[in-house]
């Protein structure tokens, strides 16, 4: 039992391995705008990040990187999306371009052909946002669906051709499958008047993935 926000907690994640000295993390956001970071398995507390001056929406945290480290996003009701570098929680850039609060974002499984890393954001102004690491410098915005974006995930294996895929998810009722990076719309599956709260993509199995 972890103990230590004051305000209903909105968000976790898991990081996706151990960081180089052995500790897996977890962050966990509240409804004030503090991130919790925690070392398991003894489930220690760690930093506290407070720049959020308002709720936290969604946290994720990226693969591990060459040189050991990761990153951490956050994302508020204000629009903004923080990275903190992970282990050490520095922080890193701040994100702007949403028009309405941020409800989700995913990083991309690996690089792109370029070697560039990708952090990608949904919100209720209906957009996807593409934004480049380290330094989040904005990238391609999608747009499509017609209602708030609810969820995003990148296809979590490397397709033959390179390209990085990413699904979104929509209040709309739809399902969508973009091209991240010139935004190009390969499918999509309508599910009626239903809203899709949430995705999950599975890795590609057997000769054909």
């Amino acid at each position: 039992r972890l103990l230590g926000h004051r305000a209903n907690i909105t968000t976790c994640a898991f990081a996706d391995a151990p960081d180089t000295e052995g500790v897996s993390w977890l962050a966990s956001g509240d409804r004030d705008g503090d991130l919790r970071l925690w070392r398991l398995p003894a489930g220690e507390a760690g930093p506290v990040l407070t720049s959020h001056q308002t709720h936290i929406r969604h946290c994720a945290f990226s693969p591990q990187l060459a040189d050991g480290t990761f990153w951490l996003a956050s994302a508020d009701a204000k629009g903004e999306i923080r990275l903190w570098r992970m282990p050490d929680a520095t922080p890193g850039p701040v994100l702007r371009g949403h028009t309405g609060p941020v409800l989700h974002c995913a990083f991309a499984p690996q690089p792109d052909a370029d070697g560039v890393w990708w952090l990608a954001s949904a919100g209720t102004d209906h957009s996807l946002r593409l934004w480049q690491l380290p330094d989040g410098q904005p990238g391609p915005v999608l747009h499509g669906h017609t209602e708030m974006v609810l969820s995003c995930v990148f296809m979590p294996t490397p397709a033959a051709d390179g390209v990085l895929r990413l699904v979104s998810a929509s209040f709309d009722g739809s399902v969508r499958l973009w091209r991240a990076l010139d935004g190009a719309v390969e499918r999509v599956l309508h599910t009626g008047h239903i809203p899709v709260v949430h995705l999950a993509a599975s890795p590609a199995t057997g000769s054909n993935g």
